[in-house]
Order: C-alpha cells, then sequence, then structure tokens
C-alpha cells in the first residue's frame, strides 16, 4: 500500500490483487509478527490497520515529495519522458477546475 500511494513508480502496481494476498497470508504474517494475539478477528484488524497506516504514509510522503520537486519541475528540459507543454497543460486544467469549482 505504501509503494503504490506514496511512491512515483507505485501507480503501476496492482493494489487490489496485493490487499488480496495480504488476505490470504494475513493469518500467518500475524501470527508470526504479534505472537501474542489469538483472536481471528484481531488478526484482521492488525492487517486493517497497518494497511491504513501503510496507505496513509504513503499519501504523506507522495505529497511531500510533489511539494518538494513539483515547482521545480517548470525548470526542467523536456525529453522523452517529460513535456513542458503537458506540464503546462495539466497546470491550466487544475486552475480552471478550482475556478469552476469556486463560482
Amino acid at each position: 500500500m505504501f509503494a503504490e500511494t506514496g511512491l512515483f513508480v507505485g501507480f503501476f502496481l496492482p493494489g487490489d490483487s496485493l490487499l488480496f494476498v495480504a488476505g490470504i497470508y494475513s493469518a500467518e504474517i500475524i501470527r508470526n509478527t504479534f505472537p501474542f494475539v489469538g483472536n481471528e478477528y484481531m488478526h484482521l484488524f492488525i492487517l486493517w490497520m497497518l494497511i491504513s497506516v501503510a496507505g496513509i504514509l504513503g499519501n504523506l510522503v507522495g505529497y511531500w515529495f510533489g511539494k518538494k520537486v513539483g515547482p521545480t519541475m517548470y525548470h526542467w528540459k523536456d525529453n522523452v519522458l517529460f513535456k513542458q507543454k503537458y506540464l503546462h497543460q495539466a497546470h491550466d486544467f487544475y486552475e480552471n477546475t478550482v475556478v469552476e469549482l469556486l463560482s
């Protein structure tokens, strides 16, 4: 969850499939990590909390990264993966969307 929400390259990760696999292995993972918890519902609750915290921390890291790198992108040169034209188009789109929502 952290990698999917927080890292720039995490957008291609299959989040639903990763959650499904985490559910399959949750009993074993929680039993090994927290051996003092014996209730299956507590295993599920702990897994749910760990996934939630990972998602929240991932969003915070993604926001921090965007806040630090975002303004410098206006000074980057065009290359294969980055075009100034697309950056300005996205900026204009979001500016117009905010103006429409506020009016």
